[in-house]
């Protein structure tokens, strides 16, 4: 069946003001619930390490450096973790080149026999920092009373890292207690200038420096056994942690296989601290503000531009904002990746949707304008000849039986005459429409022919059902009861009709099934007119009149 037939009504048409913003609607709603489930929240975590990847490397501050119990410290000193005697002999040498802060990225949380020789030398060399707790419950993870009362300050080393691994945000405080890297500064700024936030924000978001080997770092062993030379330490903050392989992994954008440990990302955020350069992340109001107002302007291109520049710009648009967020990083300030882009796409791709389906919709309006007769808003001659040898062929195929009714109004030329073209106008229509109510099926077809000229196409239709929807076309059209003084056969208006039925075979062609039906409609007129006459074609249909030579059937309706 042809398109157009699913299109009797004109199309649906969008309201001119809503319609231009329905997808950037459909995106804000969409995206949201993204949002909401977490689903960007893996392709924003990629994005994040990209970006650091893509901007490089920055340099470490040597006055950080990292005093690490790594593997070789292990294998040399025992199973971890060890006796408080090897980090007091750790001080020792450390004092040896004062001044320096000493923070311990450890747990100092028993007691121990040995705690009064490490809380001596903590306390003869002033600037030792202890690392406190692991959770937000602070109670079960501070450091012995002796220890803590030994240290200059204590700090937290809170983290949680996302999915994927990484830390991206420390609290600045948990309780009372501010970070690890944080309070080391603090001790930091009582011998040698160093900057301090003010005021301190809720959230410290690390600026990752770049791969840990190149941060200044000493194997612990090396440090006891004299092999580093303590002026190194010399107006340094000392770093005491773990680095060996399994124990307190983190990953960081440039340290993943194998990863970094929790002690460089203090080391990370005393840098941060130091060099002033702590990640600024651009969020919350301002940045639902900015996508609605840079949608708004995306969308209003997107109407005005032809479908290549559409696609072209789609891409500069996303290459746009990730060299904008490259650009942001470098100063420091962190931009969401992912949403914005995904906003954008889906509101192109929905705006492309709806462009195409008011397309279709313009398309399917002038296919029907095409192929419908616009006084009886039935078919046309041209669908109803494209619809006749669509069928004819199906039926050629399946050897079926197909059927044609031609319909003429009869004295219809007085009719104009005696009321006037417009009433004319209105019984055509009037017409039709008791063609329409006739047929039963939906692959029925009713078609104005010519002028007051209509056809029914049946396919799938024999002999009997052909004569039977003649004679309810008959009923139909004496039940309108249209006056009619000038006919010769009635007071009211009336239809002759002439059908044919054939299966398609040997030479026989559509044309053969029109010019069937026309001489069934001229034997109905020349029976009087207001009745119908049938014919059949070829063989393999019944024939409601055996015995007539001319293989013509008539049915009049008195």
């Amino acid at each position: 069946m042809n398109d157009w037939r699913s299109a009797r009504r004109p199309p649906w048409r969008w309201g001119k003001f809503w319609q231009p913003w329905l997808p950037s609607g459909l995106a804000w709603l969409l995206v949201a619930g993204w949002v909401c489930l977490g689903l960007l929240q893996p392709l924003e975590q990629m994005a994040y390490q990209r970006l650091f990847q893509g901007r490089g490397a920055l340099a470490w501050d040597d006055r950080v450096v990292l005093v690490t119990i790594d593997d070789a410290s292990l294998r040399q000193l025992g199973q971890f973790p060890w006796s408080r005697d090897r980090y007091t002999q750790l001080l020792d040498v450390l004092q040896t080149a004062p001044p320096n802060v000493v923070a311990f990225d450890l747990l100092f949380v028993e007691a121990n026999a040995a705690d009064q020789a490490l809380a001596e030398a903590m306390q003869a060399h002033h600037q030792v920092v202890l690392a406190s707790g692991g959770t937000v419950d602070q109670s079960r993870l501070v450091p012995n009373d002796r220890l803590r009362s030994a240290a200059i300050a204590q700090g937290h080393v809170w983290q949680t890292p996302d999915r994927d691994g990484l830390v991206r945000q420390v609290p600045a405080r948990v309780g009372d207690l501010a970070s690890l890297s944080r309070s080391s500064l603090q001790a930091y700024r009582l011998f040698a200038a160093a900057p301090i936030l003010t005021p301190e924000p809720a959230t410290l978001w690390p600026n990752w420096i770049g791969s840990i080997a190149q941060l200044p770092q000493y194997a612990f062993i090396d440090v006891l056994n004299g092999k580093v030379d303590p002026a190194v330490f010399q107006h340094k903050i000392v770093l005491v942690g773990v680095t060996a392989a399994g124990l307190n992994p983190l990953v960081t954008p440039f340290d993943a296989a194998p990863p970094a440990s929790g002690v460089h990302l203090q080391a990370t955020l005393l840098n941060n601290l130091l060099q002033q350069n702590l990640l600024h992340p651009l969020s919350g109001g301002w940045v639902w503000l900015g996508l609605l107002v840079t949608q708004g302007v995306w969308l209003g291109r997107l109407r005005r531009w032809p479908m290549g520049v559409q696609l072209g710009s789609t891409g500069l648009v996303v290459v746009g904002w990730w060299v904008i967020c490259g650009v942001a990083l470098r100063r420091h300030y962190l931009l969401p990746v992912a949403l914005p882009i995904v906003l954008w796409l889906t509101t192109a791709v929905l705006h492309w949707i709806a462009v195409n389906i008011q397309l279709e919709a313009k398309n399917r309006q002038l296919n029907y304008l095409a192929n419908i007769d616009e006084l009886t808003q039935i078919a046309n001659r041209r669908a109803f000849e494209q619809y006749l040898q669509q069928e004819w062929q199906r039926s050629r195929r399946e050897q079926q039986p197909i059927s044609l009714i031609l319909c003429d109004v009869d004295f219809f030329k007085q009719f104009n005459d005696c009321y006037g073209h417009l009433v004319g106008d209105r019984a055509l229509h009037q017409v039709a429409q008791a063609l329409v109510a006739s047929t039963k099926r939906p692959t029925d077809l009713v078609a104005r022919y010519g002028g007051e000229e209509f056809a029914v196409i049946l396919p799938n239709t024999g002999t009997t059902g052909a004569q039977q929807l003649t004679a309810r076309i008959l009923s139909q059209m004496r039940a309108q009861l249209i006056p009619h003084a000038a006919s010769a056969v009635s007071h009211y208006l009336t239809v002759s009709l002439g059908s044919v039925t054939v299966v398609p075979e040997g030479s026989i062609d559509w044309h053969n099934l029109i010019d069937g039906a026309d001489r069934g409609l001229y034997q109905a007129k020349s029976q009087g007119r207001d009745c119908a006459c049938h014919t059949t074609l070829g063989s393999g249909v019944e024939s409601p009149v055996a015995s007539n030579p001319n293989n013509v059937a008539t049915v009049n309706f008195e």
